[in-house]
């Protein structure tokens, strides 16, 4: 007995020790772990299965434009963590769009208008990879010049207007707006700020305006004007020089050899920009931009008078030396230097015709004191001073006219009187001239090889209106061999309020007499080619319109309109524009049609006019005020600054407006409201 219980506690004993063995051969718990990451960045490792307890280290590394924002699966921060394995874990690496601040510094007086144009938020700082639109509106007087920014650790400059920034990193802008400049500052000094070199911006070329005659561009590369009133223009094919002369405060005529081959017009100028539309002769019309080459000197210019054989000519002008081989002999022809003129009337032509052995282009002239309104054109045998004096103060006026050949020489002495043409009976003289007999027909030679013919077709140069109402226009057809652009015109006497309008087969008499004086009026109009020669003399009679059953009658018509002042008027005007440089009208005002690039428009007081807008980018205004930028509106104007749509507008009091582009300077045109 005591046999069998050792041996069955010895059995016990070896069992016990058996099971123990088996549970230390038990296989290591292990655990899975995924790791992903959000759009934007990458991490080190997707993870796996791991033994518990095991230590994995996890990297997340944000892609350009990205940064890393933390992680969802696990408390640990820091884009570098290490975790230790306690059971299954789904890690994710979370990344944001980076964040960039834009600044904006402006030069000078504008605007910079900020817009979003792809994705992203915010007003000032921008989520990585956004582009912004910066549209740049100077304000009256200033035009936009260029952008300033940094890329790729460089000053980089954009005269592009709107301007688009990538946002990849923090930026800053900077706007830089010049004030425009007179083309001769009108202070006394008489200084030319055209002077300079000036080199043509090449971007945009899809804002370059043709005529539609022509097919070509002008691939202008430099223009240079110097103070001695030469010009060069050099092209890729050829270069053309000559003389030039500021016509106006936005135009100069372009002349060879005493001919006229082109004229620079829409002139706009700051220190450093100048834009404007150059049209050779049957060659080019294109709208160009340049900017002032700040490395030119004049001093060491070598001016020339050669004018090489080019797309615009094909005469040589020989080298002159003026002060050693060439002279000019000349006098005063028209015997008519001391004028006496009516106030608002223009003066008959001053000419002094010479002859000469010079370079013609080297024919140019100056004045001391001319009065506002007159101009000096210098031609091929002749000088000639004409015009309209602006100012209506009464008095007298003298000025003087130099030859600017060597030695600037005085050639004319002349002396105007302005008289007040509000008194009754007053009338236009000039000094051994006399209003010649009335006539509908004239011919005018202007010199031995051309002539104008020509007569009065609407039979209507004698006409009774109603005070504020519109003359019925007075043509004057004509036919001529001349060139085109010697045809002008100037008038006696008119009435404010009308204009002349010389067109290539007619002269147009037309507008609305802004003196409701009740009363007959009497004006000519000249046809200024060789001696200024009356074309027509009219009679206006104004009627008081406030009488009932007045009536607008015409001589030579038998129709008779009620033009009662109480009588109001709607009007349509569509509005386009294919470029920066001119709006497109077309429709009807008080005076009849009107079209064309930036014509004037005359209402009513009481009218109703809309204008129907189609110009994209270019928002129309109608404003007290000309200029850009959307201040000095009128009130009362329905959708005022549309681009697409219908600005309606009822003008309550008579004075002068304009429709005005707020972003661009040139594209504007006056409303008078009668």
């Amino acid at each position: 007995m005591k046999k069998f219980l050792l041996l069955f506690s010895l059995c016990i004993v070896v069992s016990s020790c058996s099971k123990g063995d088996d549970s230390n051969t038990m296989a290591t718990q292990k655990f899975s772990v995924s790791v992903v990451a959000s759009d934007g960045g990458t991490v080190n490792t997707s993870g796996g299965e791991y033994n518990e307890n095991a230590s994995v280290s996890i990297n997340a590394t944000p892609q350009n434009g990205y940064e890393f924002s933390g992680w969802t699966g696990t408390t640990q921060t820091g884009s570098s963590i290490t975790i230790k394995v306690t059971s299954n874990q789904m890690i994710t690496a979370n990344f944001i769009k980076s964040k960039y601040s834009l600044s904006i510094n402006t030069v000078g007086s504008g605007t910079v208008a900020q817009k979003v144009v792809n994705s992203g938020r915010g007003t000032t700082d921008y989520e990585s990879g956004v582009t912004i639109e910066l549209t740049a509106t100077p304000q009256t007087d200033f035009l936009f010049y260029n952008w300033q920014y940094i890329a790729n650790n460089l000053g980089e400059n954009s005269p592009t207007n709107p301007f688009q920034v990538l946002m990849d990193e923090s930026k800053t802008v900077t706007a830089t707006f010049e004030e425009k400049l007179p083309l001769v500052n009108p202070d006394g000094s008489g200084k030319n700020n055209t002077v300079g070199k000036w080199k043509i911006r090449k971007e945009n070329p899809g804002s370059k305006r043709f005529s539609s005659a022509r097919a070509v561009d002008c691939n202008v590369n430099e223009i240079i004007f110097r103070s001695d009133s030469s010009f060069t223009v050099i092209t890729e094919t050829s270069t053309i020089t000559g003389q030039y002369n500021i016509e106006s405060d936005s135009s100069m005529s372009l002349n060879q050899g005493g001919v006229n081959i082109g004229r620079l017009t829409n002139l706009i100028l700051s220190d450093n920009y100048i834009s404007f539309t150059i049209e050779l002769t049957e060659v080019c019309n294109e709208e160009l931009k340049a900017d002032k080459d700040p490395t030119y000197d004049e001093a060491t210019d070598p001016i020339t008078n050669t004018t090489t054989a080019s797309q615009t000519t094909e005469t040589s002008t020989p080298t002159t030396d003026l002060t050693a081989d060439c002279s000019v002999q000349g006098s005063i022809t028209s015997d008519n230097k001391n004028q006496t003129i009516d106030a608002g009337a223009s003066i008959t032509d001053i000419i002094w015709e010479y002859t000469t052995d010079c370079a013609s282009e080297a024919i140019t002239a100056s004045s001391d004191n001319l009065l506002d309104g007159l101009s000096i054109e210098v031609t091929e045998n002749r000088i000639v001073v004409a015009g309209t004096p602006t100012g209506d103060t009464a008095g007298t006026y003298n000025f003087s006219v130099q030859l600017n050949v060597a030695t600037s020489t005085t050639i004319i002495n002349a002396e105007i009187t302005v008289v007040d043409n509000t008194t009754a009976g007053s009338s236009s003289s000039t000094e051994n001239t006399s209003p010649p007999a009335n006539t509908s027909s004239s011919t005018a030679n202007v010199s031995t090889d051309c002539s104008v013919n020509g007569s009065i077709t609407s039979n209507n140069e004698n006409q009774t209106i109603d005070a504020g109402a519109s003359i019925t226009d007075i043509t004057w057809e004509y036919t001529t061999d001349c060139a085109s652009d010697t045809i002008t015109a100037s008038s006696k006497s008119l009435l404010d309020g009308l204009f002349i309008d010389v067109r290539s087969d007619m002269i147009m008499v037309s507008g609305t007499p802004t003196n409701d004086t009740p009363g007959t009026y009497n004006f000519s109009v000249q046809l200024n080619v060789g001696p200024s020669t009356t074309i027509i003399n009219a009679e206006i009679t104004v009627v008081d319109n406030t009488t009932s059953g007045s009536t607008t009658s015409t001589t030579g018509t038998s129709s008779t309109t009620n033009n009662s002042a109480s009588t109001w008027a709607s009007y349509s005007i569509d509005v386009s524009a294919t470029n920066s440089a001119d709006y497109i009208l077309s429709g009807t005002d008080r005076t009849g049609s009107v079209s064309g690039n930036d014509p004037n428009i005359t209402l009513s007081a009481g009218d109703t006019i809309s204008f129907v807008v189609n110009a994209s980018g270019h928002p129309f205004y109608l404003k007290t005020v000309s200029g850009t930028g959307t201040g000095d509106t009128i009130n009362g104007v329905e959708n005022n600054g549309a681009e697409s749509g219908t600005v309606v507008w009822s003008p309550g009091e008579s004075g002068t407006y304009y429709y005005q582009c707020s972003l661009h300077g040139g594209m504007m045109g006056m409303i008078t409201v009668n």
